[in-house]
């Protein structure tokens, strides 16, 4: 009894150390932007290394939307694309996830310029929705090819006029039927995740990095930011790019009221990679 009393007495009444303690974790633990380093990956290769916290294990990269189970409105989980995603559904996000996506999409695009000498560069936007984050790389100056698996989807995103942007629709899961090595980069927002849905979702994650690293040049780089419902995912992901790519996982806050959110920089190795 006396330890339980001393307990309350304790957090009713913090000492000023504590106050100090929950203070330096509000702000600097919490908001501490991990990074992990794929295997072979060369730290120079990543010229922002030194904005994150370097991870020396996978299974040690925790962020606090991590936690198990995810968030509870998970439209992969709910069913099929098509079934979600119908034209009146793709045209509320439209109109409803514009600020969001254009702050990833930079983000995004920022990465590629850090890693690249910024200049207009041929991207392909895979899962390009309603052309959000296409329409947005367009705008900062490249050209950009979008494909998406949902028609609905396309339609909203074709209705956008814009000479710099042309959109197919395509099924990721199979290998992406682009001439090979034209894309100077590749990018992808909240499409990841989707991937992990099949009942051989590691084959499944693991064609879709070859046909990535297919599209681009030898000198090209994929870029994604994806919503992993568990901590498990994010490995599996990770396991996959790792037999194709070099490069790193990471968080960080592309809006500032908002949490942190995953990416994927991937480069493709100077010599193929290939893990039976």
């Amino acid at each position: 009894m006396p330890i339980f009393h001393l307990e309350v007495k304790t957090l009713r009444c913090p000492t000023l150390w504590q106050l100090i303690s929950k203070f330096y974790y509000s702000t600097s633990i919490k908001d501490t932007h991990p990074i992990y380093l794929l295997p072979e990956t060369d730290p120079t290769m990543i010229p922002f290394l030194s904005d994150f916290h370097i991870v020396p294990d996978i299974r040690e990269f925790r962020i606090p939307s991590l936690k198990s189970g995810g968030k509870k409105r998970r439209p992969e989980l709910v069913g099929d694309i098509h079934a979600v995603y119908t034209l009146q559904e793709a045209a509320r996000i439209n109109s409803h996830q514009s600020y969001i996506q254009e702050s990833i999409t930079k983000k995004l695009l920022g990465f590629l310029d850090n890693l690249k000498t910024p200049s207009p560069k041929l991207i392909l936007d895979i899962g390009c929705g309603t052309g959000l984050s296409t329409m947005s790389a367009a705008e900062n100056g490249h050209q950009v090819v979008g494909i998406d698996i949902n028609m609905p989807m396309v339609l909203v995103a074709n209705s956008k006029s814009s000479s710099s942007c042309d959109y197919f629709i395509t099924d990721c899961r199979l290998p992406i039927p682009i001439r090979h090595g034209i894309f100077d980069g590749v990018v992808s927002v909240s499409f990841l995740h989707w991937l992990t849905k099949s009942d051989d979702s590691f084959r499944t994650l693991r064609t879709f990095f070859s046909s990535v690293s297919n599209c681009l040049k030898p000198s090209g780089c994929f870029i994604a930011q994806f919503y992993p419902k568990d901590p498990e995912e994010v490995i599996q992901i990770v396991n996959a790019a790792s037999d194709i790519f070099v490069g790193v996982l990471l968080a960080c806050r592309p809006c500032v009221e908002r949490g942190l959110k995953l990416f994927l920089v991937l480069l493709k190795p100077n010599k193929k990679k290939f893990t039976n």
